[in-house]
């Protein structure tokens, strides 16, 4: 490796500010593969065929009045970020209602690194992953005490299938 690069990034969702987080935002993949094993070689793999990939990024919120936060915790309400309403079952992420009411309730992530680090000048400068919303099954758990609030946030994204070829996301 000739750099080490080191910086942090400020975040956005659906255009608004997330704040702070407590040590930075981690982005992770994973890539699905169907192994191909044959009698000759038992349970040796021999080949693989790619079967595509999930992204995922992980953070832990520390300014929890930041504009974006409801957005991020409450996509399936009638109204998005509304905190006490159940949301509306039935809802899918990329295609709302469906045809009928085709609003996306994934919503744009944007990473920015901030300037003057080395992330800003030898690294992706902003990061958008266009489709992302609170990870399934993730429990969202907000700390009510005489203690920093801290909210662990786990997010899905996506891959824009209309793209050509479909993606995930860009950097520049």
């Amino acid at each position: 490796m000739s750099k080490f690069v080191a910086g942090g990034y400020t975040a956005t969702y659906n255009s608004k500010a997330l704040g702070q987080m407590a040590e930075g935002i981690r982005t992770s993949y994973e890539m699905f593969k169907q192994i191909i094993r044959g009698h000759l070689g038992a349970q040796t793999p021999q080949d693989a065929v790619y079967q595509g990939q999930q992204r995922s990024s992980s953070f832990r919120l520390i300014e929890a009045d930041e504009s974006g936060i409801p957005d991020l915790l409450y996509p399936f309400t009638s109204t998005i970020g509304n905190e006490w309403e159940l949301g509306v079952i039935g809802l899918m992420v990329v295609r709302g209602q469906g045809s009928g009411s085709p609003t996306v309730r994934g919503k744009s992530l944007v990473l920015t690194a901030v300037s003057g680090t080395s992330a800003y000048n030898d690294a992706a400068q902003t990061m958008t992953f266009p489709i992302s919303i609170l990870h399934e099954n993730f429990p969202v758990e907000v700390l009510l005490g005489p203690e920093l609030k801290e909210v662990p946030v786990r997010l899905r994204h996506y891959p824009d299938m209309a793209a050509s070829p479909p993606s995930f996301g860009s950097s520049t």
